[in-house]
């Protein structure tokens, strides 16, 4: 089938997945200044931010009413809204199962310990972002002196959790990016062994500005990359896929290893489906947007999620996520 064949198949025969849960963007403020940071873009200098009341009644209980079961939590950085453990608590306390993506580039042991006490279940994930073993490839893919701090704070969430004998399963991920390529194995072996966590996830390294239909088929794939670049990165993403093979505990992030390579030479020929129905996306300011990715398309202090999953708008961003695959995020 052609790849045209293919899209106007989706389009018009494709599901999409249903909505299952929320993906919060709790905070605008950050710690860390990463080159390929995904929210940047849509940060709102001044606008109100969500409190905890907001997020509890305008989205977690309506969530809980209309059968989602998983909560995202990301930023910004997290660990830096002021609510963060409330909002934990109201979500594992309404029976959300809570995935928190931090730096962990802060670290006050007395949140930890609050947090890790609220997520005490396998069902809830603390995921670090960790992209190397080595201090430069680290340094530079994060945008600072990084791997000096969050290093040893891993070490020490993994060591307080121990200590408290909580539940809670510890993950990190790694962008994967020709500075890091050829240290896969071994960030994986310090990750799992010395630092002691529960799984890595491998995600590809995207660039996206807004995505909208007229200009999704020309968003940048990280950069262009020299012949070099490309080949370490294939060999880069095979091995990701045969060390999954080997050990359950390292993931490689949404699709097979023929949607990674098509990733890296054509996009739009990735057969899987967009996923990134699976959640509400909900930004600092209460915006509802299709993906992390997507426009705006309304705002939870003017329209409830119901309201929202019936508009116009929202039935649209439907029919455009069936045929734009250009990318490999693990949204859900």
């Amino acid at each position: 089938m052609s790849a045209l064949r293919w899209r106007l198949y989706k389009l018009l025969r494709a599901k999409t997945v249903p909505p299952q849960g929320i993906y919060l963007e709790i905070t605008d403020r950050c710690n860390m200044s990463c080159p390929m940071c995904n929210t940047r873009d849509h940060r709102e200098t001044g606008a109100p931010l969500l409190d905890r009341e907001e997020i509890r009644d305008r989205l977690l209980l309506p969530g809980r009413a209309l059968g989602f079961a998983n909560l995202t939590i990301s930023g910004g950085e997290p660990t830096l809204a002021p609510h963060l453990d409330a909002v934990i608590e109201d979500a594992a306390g309404m029976g959300y199962r809570v995935f928190l993506a931090s730096n962990i580039l802060r670290w006050e042991e007395g949140l930890w310990r609050r947090l890790l006490a609220l997520m005490d279940d396998p069902r809830h994930t603390v995921l670090a972002s960790y992209d190397s073993a080595e201090a430069s490839e680290m340094n530079a893919i994060r945008g600072g002196d990084v791997f000096s701090r969050v290093t040893p704070h891993c070490k020490a969430l993994a060591r307080l959790r121990s200590e408290l004998r909580a539940g809670t399963r510890l993950a990190a991920a790694m962008i994967l990016q020709p500075i890091n390529a050829g240290s896969l194995s071994k960030t994986a072996r310090f990750v799992l062994g010395d630092i002691g966590f529960d799984k890595l996830l491998i995600q590809l390294r995207h660039d996206y500005s807004l995505v909208t239909f007229r200009n999704y088929r020309r968003q940048a794939r990280a950069k262009r990359y020299s012949p070099e670049e490309k080949a370490a990165l294939l060999r880069a993403s095979a091995l990701a896929f045969d060390m999954a093979a080997a050990d359950p505990r390292i993931l490689p992030v949404r699709g097979t290893l023929d949607d990674w390579r098509a990733f890296y030479d054509d996009p739009l020929t990735i057969r899987r489906i967009c996923d990134s129905t699976a959640f509400v996306f909900v930004d600092p300011y209460g915006n509802l947007r299709g993906c992390i990715s997507g426009g705006r398309l309304d705002n939870i202090r003017k329209s409830s999620i119901a309201e929202y999953l019936k508009s116009r708008r929202y039935r649209r961003f439907l029919l455009f996520a069936r045929i734009c695959n250009i990318c490999t995020h693990g949204c859900s």
